[in-house]
C-alpha cells in the first residue's frame, strides 16, 4: 500500500513543478496559436493594453524589448504611460531593464521615473525603483522626479524616491526642492525632507515667510 501511496506523491509534486522557461519555439507558437503576430506592434499594443499573460509570452518568445512606437515610446513607457501596473511589473520581471535602451528619456528630458511620479500612484515608481531605475535624473529644467512627487504631497512616493537614493537637497534653478511641499502646506513631506537631510541654509529665511501655518513655520524654524 505504501509503494503506490508514494508514487502518487511523487507524480503531484512532478505535476506540481511549473515548467521551464525560455522556451522561445513553444512561446511563439502559444501567440500563433492565439492569433497574435510575433512582431514588435503586437507586442507594444499588449503592453498598451495591460495584456500581462502575453507580454510575458511575447518576453519568452524572445522579442526585443526596446521596440519603439513611432513617438519613441517603448514597452516600459507604454506600461507606465497607460497606468497598465501588471504590464510594467511583468517587463520587469522579465528581465527588462528601465535603463537608456529600454526606457529612454523623452520628451523635455523626462525620465520614465518621473512619468511615473506624474501617475500619482507609488506603485509604479517602486517597482521602477526596485529594478534599478535611476531616480535621480532631473528633466531638462534639472527638475527631478523627487521634487514633483514633494510639490503635490505625495508622501509615499517620496519615501520611495528617498530610499532609492533621490537627493532631498537638489535644487532646480537654484532653488531647493523643499520650496514646493512648503508652499503647497504638505507638512509631512516636508518633515520626511528634513529628516533625510534636507539643509535649508541661506534660503531659510524666505522659506519660513513662506510657511501658511503655525505647524509649518515651528517646522522651518527649527531646522538648519
Amino acid at each position: 500500500m505504501k509503494r503506490p501511496l508514494a508514487l502518487f506523491a511523487l507524480a503531484a509534486v512532478i505535476l506540481a513543478v511549473p515548467p521551464a522557461h525560455g522556451d522561445q519555439a513553444g512561446a511563439r507558437e502559444k501567440l500563433a496559436q492565439d492569433g497574435i503576430a510575433f512582431a514588435p506592434e503586437a507586442f507594444l499594443q499588449k503592453v498598451a493594453e495591460g495584456d500581462a499573460a502575453h507580454v510575458a509570452l511575447f518576453l519568452e518568445a524572445g522579442i526585443d524589448p526596446s521596440a519603439r512606437t513611432a513617438t519613441g515610446r517603448t514597452a516600459l513607457w507604454l506600461a507606465v504611460e497607460r497606468r497598465q501596473l501588471e504590464a510594467l511589473k511583468t517587463l520587469l520581471a522579465g528581465g527588462v531593464a528601465p535603463n537608456e535602451k529600454n526606457a529612454p528619456s523623452l520628451d523635455g528630458g523626462k525620465s520614465i521615473v518621473f512619468e511615473a511620479v506624474d501617475t500619482g500612484d507609488a506603485a509604479f515608481v517602486r517597482a521602477l525603483a526596485e529594478a534599478g531605475a535611476d531616480v535621480r535624473k532631473a528633466n531638462d529644467y534639472e527638475v527631478p522626479p523627487l521634487s514633483e512627487a514633494a510639490r503635490v504631497g505625495n508622501l509615499e512616493m517620496c519615501e520611495v524616491l528617498l530610499k532609492a537614493g533621490a537627493d532631498p537637497n537638489a535644487a532646480p534653478a537654484g532653488f531647493p526642492l523643499i520650496y514646493g511641499p512648503v508652499n503647497e502646506n504638505h507638512l509631512d513631506v516636508v518633515r520626511l525632507l528634513l529628516k533625510s537631510g534636507a539643509k535649508l541654509g541661506e534660503h531659510k529665511p524666505a522659506l519660513v515667510e513662506a510657511a501658511t501655518t503655525p505647524e509649518m513655520r515651528a517646522l522651518l524654524e527649527a531646522a538648519e
